[in-house]
């Protein structure tokens, strides 16, 4: 500029300057240079902005061989950006209303976490997703593998290990997201894995790079999220934490327990979505880390040791006498509750969902839908084969599951000799209320409790069987949840518009949950909607889940689970609701991402009631639904959208769908 000299002898408001005697052609240049000076800096206030908000890492597509513990690779400057775990600093008086003293609500206290380059020892994983054929019960059945296994591999990391996980979606014709189930995803939303609420599936031959911290310890795992595909392709994750844990084992041993239907998840979807309606019936076996038996097997396994050639046959879970094992138990099913016991031992339970809790020994665990439990077996029996036996908690007729629990030594070709059915004493199919008991006795073990703040959002939730436009639904507080093409996030952050419908914070009528609506002469009508709650970063979230009978008249189970928090359950209870007479524990409950809703699967039963409470302190739209995959298909979820504004930047590697364009998300960003 030709003026630069000038303008370098500014000081404080004065501007020393020789131009107020310059010549009239002279100050028309004078003052064009300025203007080009201004609009330089403009200029380069866009690019910079620009570029403050495409700031992340570069897509990665590295294909190489996943191992089941991955380790540690370099990685160049231009990777992604993760959270930093460290706090800023906010107001003493805004973190004084909201963090108690050992600051362990530090993500409230702390609000949006500022960016920092990844560190040079992040872990890279690669899953590779495709077509297998395999017999999980003895039956042949297409189905989904993860780099060649069914179910994928565990995968093993340490607490606040940044990590990047490469879908790679092989499948010919299914697209998919996958989401890893317990991980808070703190400030990192947009790798939540959730079609159309946080992303765009991955479509057939592409990749996508999920890349986040996690930060907390315990038992995990990763599954689709994307229609009746969750108990068909899903595996183990597990966190390592950095201090000792305050129990001591011998060994780690994964257990992942769920229901199997032969019927294809394509044609479950179909059918749930039909007029006349299709239920999707009882499953046909129970399976142990994808194996199990069916039908005549199940019922003479004798007859069926030959079958275990052909890639069938009992699970088995091999001892060595007097070690203890820490056993992670995970509920991959996809519709029944179950509970679990090993024959003549009695387990203790000692983790559930991530959270240490009180040592509780038990003879059977049991397991919600998506749920987790860690517990401790020691190998204190005479050197033998014994039963693991898996029975249903809420649907009758549901065939119960065994695999056995070898002790070194044992014969390696004989089974049990006891009789299986009685070989674990489970409690009766419909008591709920034993469920309701199981709920409310844990507690957090003590020195790892976290003070429960008083709730400043209030929130009844009743799910309600309803039609809309002769559609079977399941609804929340009457709104029949639905997800646009666009999803929710993206659309959000783009400012495109949203069909959002924010929810009442209470049922709009209220009758006797006991009973249909139907048989009370109420309206069987609802409408779909993007059900929604705004929330924002502090509050103090505390939800009464309220059961209500389906149109059948029955009262089913339901198991929630709250995507990017931790919730404390409070309390669970026979009834209505009641909250100058329910007692709820504020002292040392259990923080969890999933809690069963009870039901005894039985018409004409009481209503049941949960109460959990969290904090808001993670921005970014979030999921929360019964993980029955067919209820969640049928509508019964509702979504948090948390402090929008706050959300982190965007990647610029998104899949995109819906309105959210390449050429649109170009044009944004």
């Amino acid at each position: 500029v030709e003026h630069m000299g000038e303008i370098t002898q500014m000081r404080g408001s004065a501007v020393v300057s020789s131009s107020a005697t310059l010549l009239p052609r002279a100050r028309t240049r004078n003052l064009f240079s300025w203007a080009t000076l201004v609009l330089l800096v403009i200029i380069l206030g866009i690019v910079s902005a620009i570029f403050s908000r495409l700031e992340h890492k570069r897509y990665n597509t590295n294909t190489s061989t996943n191992t089941i513990s991955p380790s540690p690779q370099p990685q160049s400057q231009s990777q992604p950006y993760y959270p930093q775990q460290d706090c800023v600093t906010y107001t003493e008086q805004w973190c004084t209303e909201r963090c108690n003293s050992n600051n362990t609500c530090c993500p409230s206290c702390c609000g949006v976490h500022p960016y920092i380059p990844a560190p040079s020892d992040a872990v890279r994983v690669d899953l590779v997703v495709e077509y297998m054929i395999a017999t999980p019960d003895c039956v042949e059945a297409i189905v989904i593998g993860i780099n060649g296994q069914f179910p994928g591999p565990t995968l093993e990391f340490t607490e606040g290990d940044a990590v990047e996980i490469t879908i790679h979606n092989h499948l010919d014709t299914e697209a998919i997201t996958m989401h890893f189930h317990g991980i808070r995803q703190t400030n990192s939303s947009w790798y939540d894995g959730t079609a159309y609420v946080t992303q765009c599936p991955i479509l057939p031959m592409n990749s996508f790079t999920h890349k986040f911290i996690v930060d907390d310890p315990g038992t995990f795992w990763y599954h689709f999220h994307f229609g009746q595909l969750s108990n068909i392709g899903y595996g183990a994750l597990i966190v390592h934490p950095k201090a000792t844990p305050p129990f001591s084992y011998d060994e780690d041993i994964v257990l992942m327990i769920g229901d199997w239907y032969h019927r294809s998840p394509t044609a479950q979807s179909i059918g749930l979505r039909s007029v006349p309606f299709r239920w999707i019936g009882l499953p046909q076996s129970i399976i142990f880390n994808g194996l199990g038996m069916y039908s005549g097997c199940n019922n003479s396994p004798n007859s069926c040791v030959g079958l275990l050639n052909n890639g069938c046959g009992y699970h088995t879970v091999s001892v060595k006498p007097n070690f203890t094992y820490r056993i992670r138990i995970i509920g991959v099913g996809s519709l029944v509750a179950l509970s679990i016991g090993f024959e003549q031992h009695t387990v203790k339970l000692v983790e559930i969902d991530g959270t240490y809790v009180q040592p509780l020994d038990v003879s059977t665990v049991e397991v919600t839908l998506g749920g987790r439990y860690s517990v401790l077996l020691t190998a204190d029996q005479i050197v033998e084969n014994y039963w693991i036996s898996v029975s249903s908690r809420d649907r009758a007729n549901v065939p119960s599951g065994y695999a056995v629990l070898r002790y070194f030594g044992a014969n390696t070709t004989a089974l049990p000799l006891t009789n299986r059915e009685t070989s674990v004493p489970h409690k009766p199919v419909n008591d709920y209320v034993s469920l309701i008991e199981f709920e409310n006795q844990h507690v957090t073990r003590q020195g790892y409790e976290i003070p429960v703040p008083e709730a400043t959002v209030h929130i009844n939730l009743v799910g309600q069987q309803v039609y809309v436009e002769n559609l079977l639904r399941w609804a929340m507080n009457n709104v029949s949840g639905t997800v646009p093409n666009t999803p929710i996030q993206i659309s959000n952050y783009l400012g495109i518009p949203t069909p959002k419908t924010l929810l009442p914070l209470r049922p709009v009528t209220t009758y006797n949950y006991s009973r249909s609506l139907g048989s009370q002469g109420m309206s069987t009508q609802g409408k779909m909607g993007v059900g929604t709650f705004e929330i924002e970063i502090g509050d103090v979230v505390e939800i009464v889940l309220q059961n209500s009978a389906a149109l059948v008249g029955v009262m089913e189970a339901h198991s929630w689970h709250l995507h990017g928090h931790r919730f404390w359950v409070l309390g669970a209870g026979v009834g209505v609701y009641d909250s100058t007479s329910a007692h709820l524990n504020t002292v040392n409950p259990v923080m969890k991402d999933t809690v069963i809703l009870p039901g005894s699967g039985l018409p004409s039963s009481p209503t049941t009631w949960v109460v959990i409470r969290f904090v808001a302190d993670n921005p970014g739209v979030w999921m929360f639904h019964c993980h029955a995959s067919s209820h969640m298909e049928m509508g019964m979820f509702v979504l948090f959208s948390e402090s929008s504004d706050l959300v982190s930047p965007m990647p610029r590697d998104f899949p995109t769908c819906g309105l959210a364009t390449t050429s649109a998300v170009v044009r944004e960003l």
